[in-house]
């Protein structure tokens, strides 16, 4: 399987503009790709600082046959989680979520190096925009629900038309699709959590490579300033007036 990784993504000229103190415009990212890689970049800092433990490598997949994953998270050469990133303006469906979790362990029925070990295993969705309400409680719950979804076997089914998963069909893949599921763990990386990922030190570097950041400013002091000058703009100052002014400043600097 190829894989590729980034050190730095390439800065392009589109980046979607930031408001300081407001949330990172993930939407407006220029394409799923470049989503792909602010997720890879994020999570590639806080590896290396041992702050997203038990993994010591990540890596950005390249796009082509990927098998339903996007980032690749290893401890010891071995695959013990992924991140599968998912750029979308509506909130992410809990039928979408289940065609793409259901996806990737059907091809770990054909590449079993692609879960090392299943109950230490786990699938992290990261997401452009929002959870729809019954996605999220889904995640919240996915160990005891899964196993009796109803819709499971539809998903089964549908994914076993992408022609590299056609092989399984020759055995029912059901019940084991079911026990891997039911063993890994699925957790969400919402917006919020990349926004306070994104304002730490150590990654808030990387900010400018995926949005131009303005800064908000506090226009009150120049408002005030502009008030004095209109105040005393055609106005002659006597010397008790000037030194009167001139203590209003040094107290305010003290």
């Amino acid at each position: 399987m190829s894989m590729i990784s980034y050190e730095q993504p390439e800065d392009i000229k589109s980046d979607p503009v930031s408001y300081e103190g407001k949330s990172f415009p993930y939407n407006m990212v220029s394409d799923h790709r470049r989503f792909e890689e602010l997720i890879y970049s994020i999570y590639k800092i806080k590896i290396v600082r041992s702050e997203f433990l038990p993994y010591d490598t990540i890596s950005l997949m390249n796009g082509v046959r990927d098998q339903g994953r996007d980032c690749a998270l290893i401890k010891d050469g071995k695959n013990y989680g992924l991140i599968q990133c998912k750029k979308y303006d509506k909130s992410l469906s809990k039928d979408m979520l289940g065609k793409e979790i259901t996806k990737f362990v059907l091809y770990s029925l054909l590449d079993p190096t692609l879960i090392h070990d299943r109950s230490q295993f786990e699938y992290y969705i990261a997401i452009s925009g929002g959870l729809a309400n019954e996605c999220s409680n889904f995640i919240d719950q996915f160990k005891h629900k899964i196993a009796t979804e109803p819709k499971l076997d539809s998903l089964i089914k549908e994914n076993l038309n992408f022609p590299t998963l056609a092989p399984l069909k020759i055995n029912d893949p059901t019940f084991q699709v079911i026990d891997i599921l039911s063993a890994i763990k699925v957790k969400k990386i919402l917006p919020a959590d990349l926004d306070s990922l994104l304002y730490e030190p150590a990654i808030a570097h990387i900010t400018p490579l995926f949005f131009k950041v303005r800064t908000v400013t506090d226009n009150s002091h120049i408002i005030e300033l502009k008030n004095d000058f209109q105040r005393f703009a055609n106005k002659v100052l006597q010397k008790q007036e000037i030194e009167s002014e001139l203590l209003k400043g040094f107290k305010i600097t003290r």
